[in-house]
């Protein structure tokens, strides 16, 4: 997918139905965030980003959500986290997911994927939610 189309994709259903459930638990994940991996690794929002920025780093991913400690002295409590629905299981999208998460372990992060088939039924919004608690609070222990 182009970077013009990557950078106006519309939240799907599923992760308009998650972030609602984040939200009624209290957590306030960030959204429309574009990371660049570059050295050091680039987080900002999609309306910071333009098409030069990206010609000298193509590599770069739009998590459908984000969770961010407020100081950025330890990566590793960064959350990346994706709702890979129908389109993830294509072998060229597949292949590109796999490169993003590299991308991400390199930089001491591990996303949370969330693979899912048609829409995402109520249990699956309660299991992505609840995966999500249970990382967010394993990060902050560490």
């Amino acid at each position: 997918m182009a970077f013009r189309t990557r950078m106006r994709q519309s939240p799907s259903k599923a992760e308009i139905a998650v972030r609602i459930e984040l939200h009624r638990r209290g957590l306030k994940p960030l959204t429309d965030m574009v990371c660049i991996f570059t050295e050091p690794m680039t987080i900002t929002s999609k309306d910071n980003v333009t098409t030069d920025m990206l010609k000298n780093h193509p590599k770069f991913t739009v998590p459908d959500f984000l969770f961010m400690p407020v100081t950025l002295s330890d990566s590793r409590r960064i959350l990346p986290v994706y709702l890979d629905g129908a389109p993830h299981k294509r072998r060229g999208v597949l292949k590109r997911d796999e490169e993003i998460n590299e991308k991400w372990l390199e930089n001491d992060v591990e996303p949370l994927r969330y693979a899912y088939k048609g829409k995402l039924s109520l249990g699956g919004k309660e299991e992505v939610c609840n995966l999500i608690e249970k990382r967010l609070s394993y990060e902050e222990q560490r």
